[in-house]
């Protein structure tokens, strides 16, 4: 809060990185903008891999449609270490926000394996526990025939939550049927 008096005093303050979040808080909720402007281009230059789900979430619980643009931005590009090395962050991630990531065509996975990994690490780490059927949306947007056959056959067809209608529909969208002569 000392930071909010010496902006409203000095129009300037100098905070270590860790108080954005609640610099941010406190000026939307005295509704001073241009503080709030402030700390959002702040906080929007520090998202990296490692915290754009948190920073997704403060954005989401303040309404700050640009910050949810930057941690979605670096979510997409990093997605690879998101999931790997933000682990807890991606696992407590709401269901709307995995669907959302999973099914962007900007999603930057270096194969398939990785999306259907990171989907499956989510969905068995859900309390309480997921059926096949609550699985099923989120199955579905993983790009089933990008998937190695092996992989299918050995992970995806073996797996209980993947509903085997979801790999089957998936697979079908993509025969082409040659014309009939």
């Amino acid at each position: 809060f000392a930071a909010v008096l010496d902006y409203v005093y000095t129009g300037e303050c100098t905070i270590a990185e860790e108080e954005l979040s609640p610099l941010l808080q406190a000026a939307q909720r005295l509704q001073m903008d241009l503080l709030t402007d402030l700390a959002i281009d702040a906080l929007a230059q520090r998202v990296t891999p490692g915290n754009c789900l948190d920073a997704w979430d403060l954005a989401d619980r303040l309404t700050q449609p640009k910050l949810v643009a930057r941690a979605r931005e670096v979510a997409l590009a990093g997605f690879e270490e998101v999931v790997l090395h933000d682990a807890s962050a991606w696992l407590r991630a709401p269901l709307e926000r995995v669907l959302e990531l999973l099914s962007h065509d900007s999603l930057a996975a270096s194969k398939e394996e990785v999306v259907y990994q990171a989907a499956l690490r989510w969905a068995k780490a859900q309390k309480p526990t997921l059926t096949a059927s609550d699985c099923a949306p989120l199955f579905r947007t993983v790009r089933i025939p990008l998937l190695s056959l092996e992989f299918v056959e050995q992970s995806v067809r073996t797996e209980p939550l993947v509903e085997p209608g979801v790999v089957m529909t998936a697979l079908l969208q993509h025969v082409h049927v040659a014309p009939a002569c």
